[in-house]
């Protein structure tokens, strides 16, 4: 027990601090020179080609993956996702409280087309079978933020389930960290399934 004790005191603190970050999460470009850009690229790699670039001030950059070094960090551009250095990355503080929703969360799906945004204090829905509809919420329940970041919302005649799982919206290739289960009490359709979002 000594020894163990020992050896964690001659560690560097960051490793022993470091966790790991459970995604998505947003984080800032950190590190570029201001008339510089980062470039997004197809593969995690240096040599791979450019898809897109962020600026060296750009914030809100949700990352949904990591490759398995952890040197890179998947994020989405255009209609597609790509890779970043993640060492010019910086996570200033983690989007996720216990018991609340990311400020800015948005979940959508298709067949039909639906999408679900949080705003004062309520659920508001909307596809083109149902109009819009707007459910005030009145719990939102996780189990050890830390662990994962399944959340559950009631709301109104509506349940909304959220949890980490790699997701597709099945029309384009971008990549989410989060799949979503809303099942309403009211309606023709009493289960939409789909993916979210934290970017703002």
């Amino acid at each position: 027990m000594k020894s163990l004790a020992l050896l964690r005191a001659l560690m560097p603190a960051a490793a022993i601090a470091a966790e790991p970050v459970v995604l998505p999460e947003l984080y800032a470009v950190s590190g570029v020179a201001a008339g510089d850009m980062l470039n997004i690229r197809a593969e995690p790699s240096a040599r791979a080609p450019i898809l897109g670039k962020l600026a060296p001030d750009a914030v809100s950059v949700e990352v949904t993956g990591h490759s398995a070094d952890g040197a890179w960090a998947q994020v989405n551009a255009g209609e597609g996702s790509g890779w970043v250095a993640t060492r010019y990355l910086s996570l200033s503080g983690s989007s996720w409280e216990n018991g609340r929703l990311p400020e800015g969360l948005s979940c959508f799906g298709t067949e039909p087309f639906w999408d679900l945004r949080v705003a004062e204090g309520a659920l508001q829905l909307q596809s083109p079978d149902q109009g819009r509809q707007r459910f005030a919420i009145s719990s939102i329940s996780d189990r050890g933020f830390r662990e994962d970041r399944l959340r559950a919302v009631e709301a109104g005649d509506a349940t909304v389930v959220i949890f980490p799982q790699d997701c597709s919206d099945g029309m384009s290739e971008r990549s989410y960290a989060l799949q979503v289960v809303v099942s309403l009490r009211t309606g023709d359709r009493p289960m939409l399934s789909g993916c979210c979002s934290i970017a703002r």
